[in-house]
C-alpha cells in the first residue's frame, strides 16, 4: 500500500512538472526524462523488466535452484489446477469465443470485442467451476460408493486445493518468467550490457532521488501533505 501512494505521488509529480515547464524543462529534468527514457529502450530490447536487473549478478548454482523450484512448483499445482480448473477454463475459452465472434457480427463499433471475452470468461467459470465439482462429488457417491462423509468432506477441499493450484501456478511462473536474464547471459551481447546496466539504474535512482528533493516541494500536496488526503486537496 505504501508503494501504491508513493508510485501515486509521484506519477502526480510528475504531471505537475510536465505542465509547469510545457515550454522547456529544466537541465536537471530534461537529464532525468532522457537518462530513464535510454534505460527504459534497453529493458523493452532485451525483454526484461527493471526488478530483473537486480538479479544479473546472482550466481549461476541459485538460478539453477531457481529453476528447479519454479519446474516442482509447477508439476505440484498442475495435478489440482487440472482436475479441478482446466476443463471450465477450456470450455469457457471456447463459448466465450464463440459469444465474442456473435458481439462483433452484430456490432459496427467493436474491433476485437475483448471486453465480452473477458465478461463472458468469468460469467461460465462462476457458474461452471461448482458444477464441475458437484459433478465430481456426484461420480464418488454414485459411481464409486464413497461414504457420505468422505465425499462430503472431499467437496469441502476441492476450493482449498483449487486455490492452492492456482497460487503455487502463479509462483512458478514468476520463478520461470525471472530466468529469462539467466538465459540472455549465456550471449555474448547481453554480458557485456549486464556488466554496465545494473550501474546505470544505480546512476538513475540517484539522480531521481536528488530530482524529488529538490523539485518535489513544486508539486504541492503530492510531496508535502503526509496524510492520505493530499489528493483531495490536489484537487
Amino acid at each position: 500500500e505504501k508503494k501504491q501512494d508513493m508510485s501515486r505521488r509521484f506519477s502526480f509529480g510528475i504531471r505537475a512538472l510536465k505542465d509547469k515547464y510545457r515550454d522547456k524543462l529544466p537541465e536537471d529534468l530534461r537529464k532525468a526524462k532522457e537518462g530513464l527514457e535510454a534505460y527504459q529502450k534497453t529493458l523493452n530490447y532485451w525483454g526484461i523488466y527493471d526488478y530483473q536487473v537486480s538479479n544479473l549478478q546472482i550466481p549461476y548454482s541459485k538460478l539453477v535452484y531457481t529453476f528447479v523450484h519454479g519446474l516442482l512448483i509447477m508439476f505440484v499445482a498442475s495435478i489440482p489446477t487440472l482436475i479441478l480448473n482446466a476443463p471450465v477454463g477450456m470450455a469457457a475459452t471456447y463459448w466465450a469465443q464463440s459469444q465474442a465472434r456473435k458481439a462483433l457480427a452484430r456490432s459496427k463499433v467493436k474491433i476485437e470485442a475483448r471486453d465480452v471475452l473477458l465478461t463472458n470468461k468469468i460469467v461460465f467459470c462462476i457458474v461452471g467451476i461448482p458444477m464441475l465439482w458437484v459433478s465430481y462429488s456426484a461420480i464418488l457417491y454414485f459411481y464409486l460408493r464413497w461414504e457420505i462423509r468422505t465425499v462430503t468432506l472431499t467437496m469441502l477441499c476441492m476450493p482449498i486445493a483449487s486455490y492452492v493450484g492456482v497460487r503455487s501456478a502463479e509462483a512458478g511462473m514468476v520463478d520461470i518468467k525471472d530466468l529469462r536474464p539467466a538465459f540472455l547471459r549465456l550471449l555474448p551481447g547481453f554480458r557485456e550490457e549486464a556488466r554496465t546496466l545494473l550501474e546505470k539504474r544505480n546512476t538513475l535512482v540517484k539522480m531521481i532521488r536528488s530530482v524529488v528533493e529538490e523539485r518535489g516541494p513544486e508539486a504541492g500536496p503530492a510531496f508535502n501533505d503526509p496524510s492520505d488526503d493530499w489528493e483531495y486537496e490536489a484537487g
